[in-house]
């Protein structure tokens, strides 16, 4: 398996994503009670403000003594940080407040009662419903939503006839959050509100209380001569999936507004059942389905969403189609469910001539049916460009190195001596060359080499590392990779190195060894190849022969060298790293909590156990992260770590909590200490209890508390982990759960939260070595020291200190993209 090096262009800044706890003095807070304590209203008032700057655990008495405060802007200054501080007992000191003469204690405890829900506040609410403002009920209405209590509806039908409209539509939506069966017929009357905005919410409203009798008023609706209203009962109908609307909602697929011939696509994709399928498929190749390349289109989109039905009623239209668009939609629609079984099909229709090779080509790319490599290989040499470079990505997607398939290499090499290429075709021949595995495809590559154009000579070097050489060529292909560790192209030295790196040999270790005494190679260059190299052809000796590196390297070198002993996993290697954090030195120490995370021993468990009560934050931190990945059982010091001051090692602890509860089937425990973590201030504990809960595939009790962080959490990733939470397990509401994610797929302002909610979440249970660096884009440098946030492929944050190479190192990282993130607390864990 090839080491992953990922290079990343986004500076991390640490002074946004440094939480409060850190960034206060220790007599913070007793100043700040003495400013509470200040005859001056005006210090009073700034010192409530700044109370969220303290973190929750010190706030919270402070911020709970200036809600009773005799300045009406204190006590709003304070609501406002409970709010932020998520100080749940704020709710119960607030609810006297509604019936205050002054409209913005009102208000406040309005918000207040939204943010933090209490079972007592339904009622004072309630009352608050006949305010004389309508700006206080409207807030009112909405925070009775919120409460999700089946005791609010009755308080809130009474106020659906409001004569204020924004008050009616705060009203509906927070009975489309309750979802009683009681709301839907006074929903259905308010469905021909005057006002068309509270006409188009009760219309949405009534597909997300998910109740049958709404079917007949929702098809009405469908003649609305509102474009919105039509656009709001067709998002409706399909989440009732009432089969008998089919055909009603296919009645406008030939409207004459785009905008709701889009949304009726849309909804019978939606309902995807075989009559919607075929109600689609009906109108492939019309006026809304005009491309003939592979691009996603409305019409296109909707028929994949209905899946299976999509694969029945595509085959009968690849087979017989009306014209060469349809056949090219039902083409790109096998490749984008990557429907192997229709590539009989497509390649069919492409002989007959009723689908474009183009087509087919990027539709066989998708459905990455290996038994269509020759036909993609016909194609590697058409005279039409696109077509020949279609014909490669498929035959890079279908080619596996680890099984060689000799194949290709002879289709490939005729290509390559074609005059009509340009260079960037023939480095993507070259990358072909190397994705068939052969040890034929050695000798042309080791030629390659030498070629005139940059890019070919790139993509030669990395196709050798895929290539599996006969005995006698592998000393040649080192040969040939060693010698470019000199080349003034620092490019072709990286890619040399990680090469080398997966082919070299014994003598290649014993040679690189020897150039780590001298100076002429580039020493970064020369450790990169030692991880694998030593992980695979390694002995004892050479070992020790890199240990007595250490003290004659630099702190970068030595940050390089802890990965070796990271990859390997014997008595020798794990002796050495416990040896050097003996030295105390926290920067030492840091590398070591990520090398020794898969050593198996009890010397490893008893260094790694030491690390996270470390005083060094950072070195703490990471040895939280790799105790996840431990061969060792350190829950008992995970789970003690979840109470910590510190918001970062409480993300990293619950985040391999959950990954050492999953290894060993221990959902049940995970989540009773996972579930009290929802509420926690600092949204990466939250997203990560919850990406945790997805891998563990459990809920916390009926799954309210996730419905409710999906439904009105502050942060986006905080909500797209919920959405993961209520994907990854079955709850006692699957209907609960199926209705927060439509709602939040159809209306989160945030697009990838939305996108997280219509996804299905597949995650990888292989992992692999992983170095990433951290680079400024203003400088281009590596970022030495920098906090970062990293996201896994498994949906897991981490968070720790990039190290004095400016990279970070994880010997066991979920197989899957990862991405750095920054994430701004002024806008609460703002993905960005």
């Amino acid at each position: 398996m090839l080491r992953r090096t990922l290079l990343f262009t986004t500076l991390l800044l640490s002074a946004t994503t440094v939480p409060a706890e850190a960034l206060t003095w220790p007599d913070a807070a007793i100043r700040a009670e003495q400013n509470l304590r200040s005859p001056d209203a005006e210090e009073r008032r700034r010192a409530a403000r700044e109370l969220v700057s303290l973190g929750a655990k010190k706030a919270e008495p402070l911020v709970l003594k200036a809600l009773s405060d005799p300045d009406l802007d204190v006590r709003v200054n304070a609501a406002a940080s409970a709010i932020k501080l998520r100080i749940s007992l704020a709710t119960e000191l607030v609810l006297p407040w509604l019936g205050d003469p002054e409209l913005r204690l009102r208000i406040a405890a309005c918000d207040v009662a939204a943010a933090l829900p209490d079972d007592r506040a339904t009622v004072p609410l309630a009352r608050t419903l006949g305010d004389a403002d309508p700006s206080a009920r409207t807030r009112a209405a909405f925070a009775l939503g919120q409460q999700r209590t089946k005791e609010a509806v009755a308080p809130l039908l009474g106020r659906i006839d409001d004569p204020n409209p924004a008050v009616r539509v705060e009203v509906i939506r927070a009975l489309t959050k309750i979802a009683d069966p009681r709301s839907v017929v006074p929903l259905i009357g308010k469905a021909q509100d005057s006002t068309l905005e509270v006409k188009r919410e009760a219309l949405r409203a009534l597909g997300e209380v998910g109740d049958a009798r709404a079917t007949q008023p929702l098809v009405f609706a469908l003649r609305d001569p509102a474009v919105e209203a039509k656009m709001e009962a067709l998002g409706s109908l399909a989440r009732l999936r009432q089969d008998s609307t089919v055909d009603a909602i296919a009645g406008l697929l030939s409207d004459r507004n785009a905008q709701v011939r889009q949304a009726a696509a849309t909804a019978l994709g939606t309902h995807g059942t075989l009559r919607a399928a075929t109600a689609l498929a009906s109108s492939l190749g019309g006026i809304d389905d005009s491309s003939t390349v592979g691009e996603r289109t409305p019409l296109r989109q909707a028929l994949a969403a209905t899946r299976a039905n999509a694969l029945v009623v595509c085959e009968r239209v690849l087979l017989q189609p009306k014209n060469r668009t349809a056949a090219a939609s039902c083409a790109w629609v096998a490749g984008e469910l990557g429907a192997s079984v229709l590539s009989p099909s497509i390649v069919l229709a492409m002989r007959r001539g009723t689908l474009a090779p183009m087509n087919a080509l990027l539709a066989l790319r998708g459905t990455a049916n290996p038994a269509d490599l020759p036909t993609a290989l016909e194609y590697v040499g058409d005279p039409s460009e696109p077509v020949r470079k279609a014909a490669i990505a498929v035959a890079v997607r279908l080619l596996d190195p680890s099984h060689p398939d000799g194949r290709a290499v002879d289709p490939i090499l005729q290509h390559l001596a074609d005059t009509r290429l340009d260079h960037v075709e023939r480095a993507e021949l070259a990358t072909l060359l190397g994705r068939t595995g052969s040890p034929r495809a050695v000798d042309p590559l080791l030629t390659l080499l030498s070629n005139p154009e940059r890019d070919v000579r790139l993509n030669a070097i990395s196709a050798l590392a895929s290539v599996s050489p006969e005995p006698g060529d592998r000393s040649k292909v080192s040969e040939a990779l060693f010698s470019l560790l000199a080349n003034p192209d620092a490019t072709i030295r990286f890619r040399s190195s990680v090469a080398l790196g997966n082919v070299g040999t014994a003598a290649t270790l014993e040679r690189i060894q020897r150039a780590l005494d001298g100076t002429e190679l580039d020493r970064a260059a020369l450790l990169r190849t030692l991880p694998p190299l030593v992980a695979r052809v390694g002995t004892d000796a050479s070992l020790g022969r890199l240990h007595s590196l250490f003290a004659l390297s630099s702190a970068a070198d030595r940050d390089a060298l802890y990965e070796v002993f990271a990859r390997v996993n014997s008595a020798r290697s794990t002796s050495y790293l416990v040896a050097l954090a003996k030295t105390g030195d926290p920067l030492e120490q840091r590398s070591i909590a990520s090398a020794v995370a898969r050593h198996a021993s009890p010397d490893a468990a008893r260094l790694l156990s030491s690390m996270i009560g470390s005083p060094s934050h950072d070195v703490a931190l990471d040895a939280l992260w790799s105790a996840g990945t431990s061969p060792a059982n350190l829950t008992t010091e995970l789970t003690r770590s979840l109470g910590e001051n510190d918001p970062d090692a409480r993300s990293n602890a619950v985040a391999s909590l959950a990954r050492s509860f999953e290894r060993s089937n221990g959902g049940k425990a995970f989540a009773n200490a996972a579930c009290p973590l929802l509420g926690d201030p600092f949204p990466l504990v939250r997203a990560n209890a919850l990406v945790g809960l997805s891998l563990v595939r459990q809920r916390c009790a009926d799954g309210a508390k996730e419905r409710a962080l999906l439904a009105s959490d502050s942060s986006p990733l905080v909500r797209a982990a919920a959405a993961r939470a209520l994907s990854g397990a079955a709850s006692s509401s699957p209907a609960e759960d199926q209705l927060a994610l439509h709602r939040c797929s159809d209306s989160d302002p945030d697009a990838a939260v939305a996108n997280a909610c219509a996804d299905i979440f597949l995650v990888s249970h292989e992992n692999e070595p992983v170095t990433f660096f951290v680079v400024d884009p203003k400088t281009g440098s590596a970022s030495i020291n920098t906090r970062y946030v990293v996201r896994y492929a498994s949906g897991l944050y981490r968070v720790g200190t990039t190290d004095r190479r400016g990279a970070v190192f994880d010997p066991a990282a979920t197989k899957g993209e990862l991405r750095l993130v920054r994430v701004d607390e002024t806008s609460q864990g703002r993905i960005r």
